[in-house]
This record gives structure tokens, C-alpha cells and sequence, in this order.
């Protein structure tokens, strides 16, 4: 078996179409409108605010992001907000709003390479949707987690 690993620094092209590549055939994001999904990942991608989880070649994970202060990530958890992306390069809250993980140990690995290459960010926020259409908040504090 091979190692898990985390990439970023792709071109962003290649990392647009990677992104897609692997969204379109998970539910949550399949089911999601086009227009939506793609300005929403160019954005991270333009940004640098997206990381791949890989077992060699094989993508098993993606999370993407945007930084913004703590009461548009709250207003944005919340469903009263959303944020443009020229707003979402700034702030110490990570929102998650791309997150994929096949296994718990993806989303531990994406998780630790988050907290260890965004050192001034204290908080990350998500929603974590359910097949039966329930969706649950999530805040990760950050800030007391070991970084590798």
C-alpha cells in the first residue's frame, strides 16, 4: 500500500481539473450546480488555498479553503452569509467549504497539514453534510494543535 500524502503547488490549472476530476464523482458535489462548484474552486485554486490527499496516484482527499475573520466564518457557518472571494484571501478563521476524505486518517492528514502551514490560523469552520440531507456545523479550534 502506498503512503498517504499531502500536495499543493500545482498549476492551477492542473489543480482546477484534478479538483473537479474528483468532486464530480462523490454525491455531495456531484449533485451541486456547475456554476457554483467551479467559481467557488477557482478561487482556492487561485489563492493556493487548496491541499490533495494522494495514496500514490490516486487522490483520496481534497480539502479547500478561504481565510476570513472570525464573524464571516460564523455568519457563513450560520447559512446568513456568504463572502466574495476578493474577502476570502484574509483573516485568522479557515472555512472549509471543499472537503473530501475518503478514510478518518485523510481527513486527520489534511487537517495536521493545514494547522502546520497556517500557523496564524486559530479556527476552522465547516459543514458536514449527511446523505439523509442533514448538515451539522463544525468549528476545529487550531490553535493548541501540534504542528508537524
Amino acid at each position: 500500500m502506498h503512503a498517504l500524502r499531502v500536495v499543493t503547488g500545482l498549476a492551477p490549472d492542473a489543480a482546477f481539473g484534478r479538483a473537479c476530476a474528483h468532486l464530480m464523482t462523490r454525491p455531495a458535489f456531484a449533485r451541486a450546480p456547475f456554476g457554483h462548484i467551479a467559481r467557488a474552486l477557482a478561487g482556492q485554486v487561485n489563492r493556493g488555498h487548496y491541499a490533495f490527499a494522494l495514496r500514490g496516484a490516486a487522490t483520496v482527499g481534497f480539502a479547500g479553503w478561504a481565510l476570513v475573520a472570525e464573524p464571516v466564518a460564523e455568519a457563513w457557518l450560520a447559512g446568513a452569509g456568504g463572502f466574495a472571494d476578493a474577502a476570502a484571501g484574509q483573516g485568522d478563521c479557515l472555512v472549509l467549504n471543499f472537503w473530501q476524505a475518503d478514510a478518518p486518517e485523510v481527513s486527520r492528514a489534511l487537517v495536521e497539514h493545514m494547522a502546520a502551514a497556517l500557523p496564524g490560523v486559530r479556527r476552522l469552520y465547516a459543514k458536514r453534510h449527511y446523505p439523509d440531507g442533514r448538515t451539522r456545523p463544525v468549528r476545529l479550534g487550531l490553535e493548541r494543535r501540534e504542528r508537524a
